[in-house]
This record gives C-alpha cells, sequence and structure tokens, in this order.
C-alpha cells in the first residue's frame, strides 16, 4: 500500500522515482514484466523521504551521463570526420602525401573554367548557401548518431495547439521514465533575488519562460540562445497541456574537494549559467556545480510525437493575472504545488 504523501513535491519526487527506476529496470535490467515492476514501485514508495531523493538524483546522474556522452561522442566523431576530409582535400592540392611516390609525381591540378565575374554580394550569398549547407549535413549526422546511441532526439516546429507558437517534437523513441529534454537558461539563486527590485527586473514574462524550482531556484529560459548548445536543452519551448513529460529538478555535481563531480570534458555542453556569481555563504548546496531543471517522460514517447508540460501556475494570483489561453489540468496540484 502507497504511503501518504503531504506536499506535491513530495508527490513529484516519488512520481520522478518511480519512473526514471522503471526505465532502469526496462533499459539496463531488461525487465518489462508488469509483477516486477510493480514490486519496484512498492519497495521505493516505503523508502523514507531522503532516500527516494538520494536514488533519484543517482537515477538521474545515470540518465544525464548518459547523455552528454552521446552528444560528446556525436560531436567527437564528427570533428574527426571534418578534419579527415581537410587532410584528405589539403593531400590532393599538395599532390598528395598518401600513396606512391610516382602517383606524387603523376598528380597535376585539375583544369578549371574560368568562373563568370560575379558581384561580391552575390559570392558572398553562395559562401553563405554552401555554410548553410554544410551546417545542415553536419548536425543532421550528430543527430542520426545520437538517435543511434539513445533512440531519440528532439526538434522544435509549429506547435500542434493552434495559436501556440513553436513546440518541441520527439525523433525516434523514448521510454516510459526517459529523461528526453534539458531547461537551458540563466540560473537564479535565492540570494540573486532578496530584493524586490531584482525580482521586478525578472518581469514581464507573457510567455512563461521563467521556471521556479520548489527549492526557489529560477531558470529563465529567456536566455535559452546565449547557453552553450546542448541538442536536448530544448525544454524552455515545451508548450503546456495534458502532460507527457514532468519538469525535475536536477542539480550537476560538484565535489566540494575537487576530486569528483561532473566530468570536466562534458561541462561544456551544460546549458546554463549563473544569472550572478554565487556567494560562498548564500548558495544552498555547495555540492552542486549549477542547478537545473530536467524533462522526464511519463509515459511512452512515439516519433513525432509533440511534448507537453504541465505549467501548473499559481492560483492565488488570480485568473485575471494568468494568460487567457491557461487552462489548469489538475486545479488540485496547481494548489499543492503553491500551497
Amino acid at each position: 500500500m502507497a504511503r501518504r504523501v503531504c506536499t506535491q513535491e513530495q508527490a513529484d519526487i516519488e512520481t520522478a522515482l518511480l519512473l526514471t527506476s522503471w526505465w532502469k529496470c526496462i533499459t539496463i535490467g531488461h525487465q518489462e514484466d508488469r509483477q516486477t515492476l510493480q514490486q519496484e514501485a512498492e519497495r521505493m514508495q516505503s523508502m523514507a523521504g531522503y532516500k527516494q531523493v538520494n536514488i533519484l538524483r543517482k537515477n538521474l546522474d545515470q540518465q544525464i551521463l548518459r547523455m552528454f556522452l552521446a552528444i560528446d561522442a556525436a560531436r567527437t566523431v564528427e570533428k574527426t570526420t571534418k578534419a579527415s576530409r581537410m587532410h584528405h582535400g589539403f593531400e590532393k592540392i599538395n599532390g598528395g602525401t598518401g600513396g606512391s611516390t610516382q602517383e606524387r609525381e603523376d598528380w597535376r591540378p585539375p583544369n578549371r573554367r574560368r568562373r563568370p565575374q560575379t558581384s561580391s554580394t552575390s559570392r558572398r550569398g553562395e559562401r553563405e548557401d554552401m555554410e548553410s549547407a554544410r551546417e545542415s549535413a553536419r548536425r543532421g549526422r550528430v543527430y542520426k548518431s545520437l538517435r543511434q546511441d539513445l533512440g531519440y532526439t528532439l526538434c522544435h516546429g509549429p506547435s500542434s495547439i493552434p495559436s501556440a507558437g513553436r513546440g518541441v517534437f520527439l525523433e525516434g523513441r523514448a521510454r516510459i521514465g526517459s529523461l528526453v529534454g534539458i531547461y537551458p537558461g540563466l540560473v537564479y539563486l535565492p540570494e540573486h533575488l532578496r530584493k524586490a527590485e531584482e525580482v521586478a527586473e525578472l518581469f514581464p514574462d507573457p510567455d512563461i519562460f521563467l521556471f521556479q524550482r520548489y527549492d526557489k531556484i529560477v531558470v529563465d529560459g529567456r536566455a535559452a540562445e546565449k547557453m552553450p548548445h546542448n541538442e536536448y536543452a530544448l525544454a524552455h519551448l515545451c508548450n503546456h497541456g495534458k502532460p507527457n513529460v514532468m519538469a525535475v529538478a536536477y542539480d550537476f555535481p560538484q565535489d566540494p574537494l575537487g576530486w569528483g563531480g561532473f566530468p570536466h570534458e562534458l561541462r561544456p555542453y551544460i546549458p546554463n549559467a549563473f544569472a550572478r556569481p554565487r556567494s560562498l555563504l548564500g548558495s544552498p548546496d555547495q555540492s552542486a556545480l549549477i542547478q537545473s531543471v530536467v524533462l522526464v517522460a511519463t509515459t511512452d514517447l512515439e516519433d513525432g510525437e509533440e511534448l507537453f508540460l504541465n505549467y501548473r501556475l499559481n492560483p492565488k494570483h488570480g485568473s485575471e493575472s494568468l494568460p487567457p489561453w491557461y487552462v489548469p489540468v489538475d486545479a488540485k496540484e496547481d494548489q499543492r504545488r503553491w500551497a
């Protein structure tokens, strides 16, 4: 029998724990037996709250590391491929440095027809088109590699909700409990928002890009374009609706003594940065390299499916201050979230 959950935060921790533990059983342990999953759920629900938090952190650490290693591998292969092409072209231009001596001596530059005179503007446009085509092909190879390693990637496009603008879509297939996205942007710690004028600087936020965690840490998705690129950092573009993903607070780990923590070579892919320098005494957790938010699938996600998140906007603000398009998915959850 499930223990009674007192707050929405506890409910979310328990849900995220069950989802990520099921993912671990299915993906790592290859256990899809319903009875086994039910036993795992009962075991998790019977744990003390602090144990649930610790196991959830480990589950998320495992998936984040898996995701970032796949990104690093895909980009490394692409860099190696690009370097190889450049080296091959250099060899051809210089008569070849590979092959036999006779082959190098026989090499002659190809006959080139004189190109018709074109304006500098036209040539610049051609170069930009070629660079755009190369970049598109490069991204395609990176995303193909990620789909092979993880089974899915994300893309954005017109939402299936009329007048909602862009939405986030899954390409591939993700099992229940998969960590599918990261919320990019500037991170504001409670020490950054102590004064009323500091809070006022964040508003207005008509498109709901500010995400507040239970610990009062705020991630501002409006700064996403200025953050380091990460192929899965599209959570800020998810629209409100009947959710198939849930938002979960995540702290990239750091060892205060400098002996461990999140791998240094993978840190350039973290799509978050502190809005202001953090102080030694004001930071809530010195074991965190930086705080963020991730998306966990609450059901199996299929190819082309749009991701929806329950925004859970604060009902205390009154309907007149909420966006006209906002319709609560679960009014009781909204109330518990801001209780």
